[in-house]
């Protein structure tokens, strides 16, 4: 297995996620590329044929930090940081939704810890499902949720052009690389 292989599995369990509903990108540009005007025209060419759906409720993986204690059992150890996000006071075409404002005292009648909850809830769910899907399809040879692992969430506000507001989830999983070296076809 390989990065990009734990990337597609990631994406695989999301797409059976009743909220995000398959809608997961990887963010090359640390999320900065979620800071655009274009967005939807970024989610239509990373989720290729899911472009009908709404763009929120949405699931990013940054980039992630590897760490690597020994080349010889052939682990390498992945920080994951994903955010679970959806729009604060918007709707998902990034319009101001009356619906969501109360016009009597300007403020929301959805408050945004509730957004809070909502993106937890979620990112809680896809953490037990990831363990149970690996456990369930005998990949623990391959993908494992390391010994010392915890799960740290952070309640995130109004974020980028679209005012997100949801979750960052950090997780760390081992995933088993060969150990061949494939740089090198002769020895030196």
């Amino acid at each position: 297995m390989n990065e990009l292989d734990l990337y597609q599995l990631i994406q695989h369990i999301l797409q059976h996620s009743a909220t995000i509903e398959g809608r997961c990108i990887i963010a090359e540009g640390y999320g900065n590329d979620l800071n655009t005007n274009n967005l939807a025209v970024l989610l239509q060419d990373s989720l290729g044929s899911i472009t009908t759906t709404p763009k929120y409720p949405l699931a990013i993986i940054l980039p992630p930090i590897e760490t690597v204690t020994t080349y010889e059992e052939g682990w390498s150890s992945f920080k994951l940081n994903m955010y679970f996000l959806t729009t604060t006071f918007y709707d998902n075409k990034s319009s101001l939704n009356s619906s969501c404002i109360n016009t009597a005292n300007n403020s929301s009648n959805y408050a945004i810890y509730n957004n809070w909850k909502d993106m937890r809830s979620v990112a809680g769910d896809f953490r037990r499902m990831f363990n149970h899907y690996i456990c369930k399809n005998n990949l623990l040879d391959k993908v494992r949720e390391l010994q010392r692992s915890i799960d740290y969430y952070s309640r995130v506000s109004l974020m980028n052009n679209d005012k997100l507001s949801g979750v960052s989830l950090e997780f760390e999983v081992a995933i088993f690389t060969p150990c061949t070296i494939t740089d090198y076809p002769t020895e030196p």
